[in-house]
């Protein structure tokens, strides 16, 4: 009777790993947003956070660099979300920097510059096949 049960629960477990299993189908770890400088690359997703990050520090070096002062360590936040179009809604971007001397200056540049990625598509990892 165990070896009935104990083959049973082997064959189920097949069936199951058979009926669930995807076809040509890409899973994401989340929705992947294309710009215009990611669409050759391999990660797409890499790619545009390290454009953001660039974008970040760009924008904080060049606050240093008007204040005359020395980069210090400084935590940021970039949120932003697509209309229907995939177009970044501009009204629907949240930046800050830790620092609230720096952080009115912060958002509105940085927040300007995130409202000039061009966004070409966004694969969603629900629909998406190759």
């Amino acid at each position: 009777m165990k070896i009935k049960a104990s083959i049973l629960l082997i064959v189920c477990t097949f069936i199951s790993m058979n009926c669930f299993s995807q076809d040509d189908s890409i899973y994401f770890p989340q929705e992947e947003i294309i710009i215009d400088e990611c669409a050759d690359t391999l990660d797409k997703n890499d790619c545009l956070s390290l454009k953001i990050e660039n974008e970040v520090l760009d924008v904080i070096e060049d606050l240093f660099k008007k204040r005359n002062q020395k980069i210090d360590t400084l935590k940021t936040c970039v949120i932003f979300s697509l209309n229907d179009f995939n177009q970044i809604n501009e009204e629907r971007i949240y930046t800050s920097v830790n620092n609230k001397k720096l952080n009115k200056i912060f958002s509105k540049e940085l927040n300007q510059r995130i409202a000039e990625l061009h966004v070409l598509r966004v694969n969603n990892k629900k629909t998406y096949k190759e």
